[in-house]
Order: C-alpha cells, then sequence, then structure tokens
C-alpha cells in the first residue's frame, strides 16, 4: 500500500471514530495595521493619512497599500507596506520624474516578487505645460503617457491608461484608450503590456460571433503570477444581450453548451439552472496552471443569480448557506491567490439580527462579517469596543500565497452603530490558522431535478473539528463517501462527473435521513487526528443511490480539503 494510501486510510478511520465527539474551537484575528489619522512623519512634517485605497501583494509575503496624506494644506500620494513582509514602510510618493510631475495615484495598482510597482499616476508635464495627463508607471519609469505615441501601434496616441497591474515575475499590464494620431479619433481601447498590444479594438478573437468592440479590453483583468496566463472580458460587436465574453489568453472560453459569455447557456454540470444563461462578469483570477476564477450574474432570479466560478464551474451560489449563513445579495470583492485559494466578500442574511451584511470567506469557510469585533490597535488582541462595520475600497481584497488576506473596512469604536461619519477606515489583515476546504466540480440532478451538496465546515487542523454534509438527495436512499487525491473531470454520463483522480478503497457508507426527492441528508462531526505528515490534502466526492439515472446514481459536487 502506497504511504499516501495508508495516511488517507488513518484519517477516514479517524473520522469514523471520531464522530459526533467535541471540537477544539479556531480562532481568526482581523488586525489593523494602518488607520485613518494616524501620523505618517515620513511623508512630511504633519502629515496624517486621510484616504486608504486598494491592496497588493506578491509572492514573496510582500504587502502594500496605497494610500494618501494630508497636513492640512497639501495632500500626496503614497505606496505603504514591504515588499518583503516585514515592517511597513513608504515605498513610493509621487514625484518629479523627467518633465512629468506626478500626483493623484489611482486605486489600481500592482507589485511583483521585486518590489517593483506598477500604478498610474496622474501627471503635470512642467515643459510642456500640458496637464491632467493619464500615465502608467514602473517604478520611475513611464510606460503610457496620454498624448505621446503607442510604440507598438503606429499612427495611434495614448488616450488613457489606467488599472496597472503586475505579474510576480515582472510583467506589468494596464488597459489604454487609442487614438488616431492625425485625427485624434478614439478607436477604442486594449489591453496592455511593455512588449505591446495584447488585444484591442477591432481584433476578431477566433471563435467569437464578431470583433473586439469600442471597449475590448474589460477594466478587470488578471495575469498570473508568471505571467503566463491571463483573463479578462471582452466586448464585441456582436447583439447587445449577447455581445460579451471571456478570453484567456487571446482565446474565448468554453463550456459544454458553448462560448462563456453573455446569453449563453450554463451548462447543468456547471452548476446552471433550467434555462438559465451568463448575464454579467465581475472579477476574475488566473494562476500559473491556467485554473481561473470569474464572478458574476446569471439571469436567474435575483435570489439565485449571483455567483462565484471556479473554471467555468459554479462553486457557490446565491441563495446557499455557507459557513451558516445564507448568500444574499451581491459579491463584493474576490481574489484568487497562485495556489487557487479565493477570497470573497459577499452579503448574507445573519439569523441573529435578521440584517443583511457583509462577510469575507477564504474558499468555503467564514472568516469575518460587519458586526465582528476585531484588533483595532494592532497588538493581537481583540479590542471589545472596536466593532467593524463595512468593508471598504473599490477592489481592496487580496490574497497572498500563505493564505494572508488585506483587505479595507470601516471600524466602529464609539459605540454608535447607527452613525457612519464617526467610523475609522483600516487597512486590515487577517490570517486564518487552519487547513483550507476548496469546493470543485457540481454535482448531477436526481429525482425531482435536486442536485445533491457534499459540504466540509470547520476548521481543518490536528486537534480541531469538522463536519461533513451531505444535503439535497434522496431521502432514505444510501450515500458512498468516497476518498482520494486529485481533482478530475471524468465524466461517467448524464452530467455526472468524478471529481477524484485515485480513490482510496475504503468508501463509508451514510445512509441519508428525510423522505422524498431533495429531503435525504446526513451530518456528522469529527476531529482532525494527529498526522504523521502536514500539511496532507484529501479529496472527498459522495455518490447517492437514486433512481433518476440509468446508473442508479447521482453524485455531489467534490472537496478538496488540506489538513495542517
Amino acid at each position: 500500500m502506497k504511504p499516501r494510501t495508508r495516511l488517507c486510510t488513518t484519517f477516514i478511520g479517524a473520522v469514523l471514530a471520531a464522530l459526533f465527539l467535541g471540537s477544539t474551537a479556531s480562532a481568526q484575528l482581523a488586525r489593523a495595521l494602518l488607520r485613518q489619522g494616524d501620523p505618517m512623519p515620513a511623508a512630511g512634517a504633519g502629515h496624517v493619512v486621510e484616504y486608504l485605497n486598494n491592496t497588493a501583494v506578491n509572492g514573496v509575503d510582500g504587502y502594500v497599500i496605497g494610500i494618501s496624506t494630508t497636513d492640512g494644506v497639501t495632500d500626496l500620494s503614497h505606496f505603504w507596506g514591504n515588499a518583503t513582509g516585514g515592517a511597513p514602510l513608504l515605498l513610493r510618493t509621487e514625484a518629479l520624474i523627467g518633465n512629468l510631475q506626478q500626483y493623484s495615484f489611482e486605486s489600481f495598482f500592482g507589485m511583483d516578487d521585486q518590489g517593483v510597482l506598477a500604478y498610474s499616476p496622474m501627471c503635470n508635464d512642467i515643459v510642456s505645460g500640458a496637464t491632467s495627463l493619464d500615465t502608467v508607471f514602473t517604478d520611475a519609469t513611464p510606460q503610457a503617457v496620454e498624448g505621446l505615441p503607442i510604440p507598438s501601434l503606429p499612427g495611434k496616441i495614448w488616450r488613457f491608461a489606467s488599472r496597472a497591474g503586475i505579474s510576480m515575475n515582472g510583467l506589468a499590464y494596464w488597459v489604454s484608450g487609442i487614438d488616431d494620431a492625425v485625427s485624434g479619433a478614439s478607436e477604442g481601447n486594449g489591453l496592455f503590456t511593455p512588449i505591446g498590444v495584447v488585444f484591442k479594438t477591432g481584433d476578431l478573437i477566433p471563435g467569437l460571433p464578431a470583433v473586439c468592440g469600442v471597449n475590448a479590453c474589460d477594466f478587470d483583468m488578471r495575469y498570473s503570477p508568471s505571467g503566463n496566463h491571463w483573463i479578462t472580458g471582452t466586448d464585441t460587436d456582436a447583439p447587445t444581450a449577447s455581445d460579451y465574453f471571456v478570453i484567456r489568453d487571446g482565446l474565448p472560453l468554453y463550456t459544454s453548451a458553448g462560448l462563456l459569455g453573455e446569453g449563453v447557456a450554463v451548462p447543468p454540470q456547471n452548476g446552471g439552472l433550467p434555462g438559465e444563461l451568463w448575464s454579467f462578469f465581475d472579477f476574475y483570477g488566473m494562476d500559473d496552471a491556467g485554473n481561473h476564477l470569474i464572478t458574476g450574474d446569471t439571469n436567474a432570479t435575483t435570489a439565485v443569480d449571483e455567483f462565484v466560478a471556479y473554471n467555468g464551474i459554479i462553486v457557490y451560489r446565491e441563495g446557499e448557506y455557507l459557513g451558516g449563513y445564507q448568500l444574499s445579495g451581491s459579491i463584493e470583492a474576490a481574489y484568487m491567490n497562485g495556489q487557487k485559494d479565493i477570497a470573497f466578500i459577499w452579503d448574507v442574511n445573519d439569523p441573529i439580527s435578521a440584517a443583511n451584511v457583509e462577510a469575507l470567506y477564504l474558499n468555503s469557510r467564514l472568516l469575518l462579517k460587519e458586526g465582528d469585533q476585531v484588533d483595532f490597535t494592532g497588538d493581537g488582541v481583540v479590542d471589545p469596543y472596536a466593532t467593524l462595520m463595512d468593508f471598504t475600497g473599490i477592489s481592496a481584497l487580496t490574497i497572498d500565497p500563505d493564505r494572508r488576506i488585506y483587505f479595507v473596512a470601516d471600524v466602529d469604536i464609539l459605540g454608535t452603530p447607527t452613525i457612519t461619519t464617526d467610523d475609522v477606515e483600516c487597512f486590515m489583515t487577517i490570517t486564518d490558522p487552519c487547513g483550507s476546504i476548496k469546493r470543485h466540480g457540481y454535482g448531477c440532478a436526481g429525482t425531482g431535478g435536486f442536485v445533491p451538496s457534499l459540504d466540509v465546515t470547520g476548521c481543518p487542523l490536528v486537534g480541531s473539528s469538522i463536519t461533513i454534509s451531505i444535503t439535497k438527495g434522496l431521502g432514505g436512499s444510501i450515500s458512498l463517501l468516497l476518498l482520494g487525491w486529485n481533482m478530475d473531470w471524468v465524466p461517467l454520463g448524464e452530467n455526472c462527473y468524478l471529481n477524484i483522480g485515485t480513490i482510496i478503497p475504503s468508501p463509508i457508507l451514510l445512509p441519508l435521513g428525510g423522505s422524498g426527492a431533495g429531503n435525504g441528508s446526513i451530518s456528522f462531526s469529527a476531529v482532525i487526528p494527529p498526522l504523521p505528515v502536514v500539511p496532507l490534502t484529501i479529496d472527498m466526492q459522495a455518490f447517492i443511490g437514486d433512481p433518476a439515472t440509468s446508473f442508479g446514481y447521482v453524485s455531489t459536487n467534490g472537496i478538496e480539503m488540506t489538513m495542517n
């Protein structure tokens, strides 16, 4: 028997032996690193933090936030953090570079593993007298300046330069508007790097029904950490109801129903409801293997239309319960690191207060929500007077390879929850001490059209508790919980898939309670036992007896759990 098989078998035995045992609690601490109003003497005498903007991370523990400071007379833009995770300092301040006087950094930027910053300041040209020029820089090097020629497009000039980012190995990228140098006519926009234009308005991407339109490149786009893959959306000149498509590395993404784009069906095996169409897309993510994150909406009813999709498969949907709270409302931010961890902020219904609040998740785990107490002073201890009131920023959520999450939020320290004007905006971090629980794949429909679900909640940390739940199955049926490793996507027929690459020969037989279609369920708890090797990753999937398919069973989604 292989060593890894022995480890998994040991875990299965421990799960069965530990059913219904108590748990060891785990806690996540949200800690403020910088607060609105904090003194910033490095910016100049009397300067204090005025505004907090977006955040960025790299692959070597680096973190950074865009801020502005003021002394009551002069406002300055800066980047504050540390490129290798050490004590924070001012990394860059608006400056005179050549004949360009920088000011007012845009919220969107990035930092590579060498600490190079890609950013978009406004500039005044002190020689020509031109003002309010939109630009993109990497550190002190201008990459695009409004009104200047575009090197990769002869006869064209930059109209604007925005949404700068940079891969961890140093490939800067941004979106720019394109004007004709002679007539000044607008010719749309495109995605650019220092190497040249990636794609632009008027390009025909093979497989799409029309050329890229005026807004060819979505303002939300992501490169993978090594810069070998990228993902974004493109507007085309197709009819308005079906003109937007998701592209990766210059080619459209597909599902079994066709293009992954507006007005195209969401297949059942990708989590689609009957008659459901892709409608709108928000946030993207990409890793070096080409795995991708997409969030957005479908044309389903507003109670179930918001989604998080991994590789085109809906893994979290509005209306579901996640971490004990029902997802209900908009996804405010989402980010995927190079290790396929997904952090997202989503509105949920709080069953205690009956309020709709914003909540921060890491994969399937709820880490923090509005109304929770946080560490306002940054000393590592929760301050009972400090209550998180709102997640802020345009797109301020990031997560590094070690699953440290950075975000911006308003904190109430005066006990005035109904008054927002006295809240303090903070740059915060939170680290989940547990392992990770990730959903992948999607189940297939059984009797009555119900798709059974497998979920694992809790803390997959040695000595802590997890709860394994199977829901929405056929009541009174038998389920088999399979364990193994390596996520996979093996078609079994009738929209059912096997999501485990290597299965260990010790399935767990679990009878489902309840009666009738969609009412079958079982839930049990277990404490993670001591493990000879950590971290240890296993995959799970359940198969449930059901006459709705010709082979007599249906499948749940898969779960990948890493135990620390």
